[in-house]
């Protein structure tokens, strides 16, 4: 089976996507899905439109289904790879939104172990997923650990340093916390002032 076609459904549902008309781009993905139920970049695309729009419970589904179809996707194994992380990482999230903590965090291990072919960028998102999720939990020496991470591969990361910070003044390192305050600020001034003002996770 090819894992490309050519379904004009599909790309013009991507359009949309890129218009943030999520409403109309799903129902594009569903005309696709008629036309060829396994192409698993479909599934991807309409599990995305239905997070962005807080669809959770209906974004799983579709995030499983692409799984499910990743052994199709034979062609190149480094662009395998790729794939299979973003979809892991994806699922992370959404799961994450839904406070599914529990959930959430083998996702992110998965998507972690694959490492992407993107590079540093990516691979930053599955560290910070997982750290926001630990942070959570109050798990706050091994949220720490995965903010690091995150910070190496993105160091001007805003989030991460935010909840660094407050991964460390929870973990009463008080000093160490206020200088990661003061990098996230320099970075973004005004996330910085709203969020501090919010809480600190």
């Amino acid at each position: 089976m090819a894992v490309h076609h050519k379904n004009s459904w599909y790309y013009k549902g991507l359009e949309l996507s890129k218009l943030k008309k999520y409403e109309e781009a799903i129902a594009c993905f569903d005309k696709a899905l008629t036309e060829n139920s396994e192409h698993y970049l479909t599934w991807k695309e309409k599990g995305h439109a239905l997070y962005h729009l807080e669809k959770y419970e209906e974004a799983i589904p579709c995030f499983d289904e692409t799984i499910r179809l990743k052994p199709l996707i034979t062609n190149f194994k480094s662009w395998k790879n790729n794939c299979e992380f973003h979809i892991w990482c994806d699922k992370g999230w959404v799961l994450a939104e839904q406070e599914k903590f529990e959930e959430a965090i083998p996702c992110f291990d998965k998507a972690i172990a694959l490492k992407p072919k993107s590079g540093a960028v990516g691979w930053y998102n599955a560290w910070l997923g997982k750290g926001q999720v630990l942070a959570e939990q109050e798990k706050y020496e091994e949220a720490n650990t995965c903010m690091n991470e995150a910070i190496t591969l993105k160091p001007k990361s805003y989030d991460a340093w935010f909840v660094k910070m407050g991964v460390l003044l929870f973990l009463e390192r008080y000093n160490e916390g206020w200088a990661c305050g003061l990098e996230a600020r320099a970075i973004n001034p005004e996330s910085f002032r709203r969020d501090f003002k919010d809480g600190f996770l």
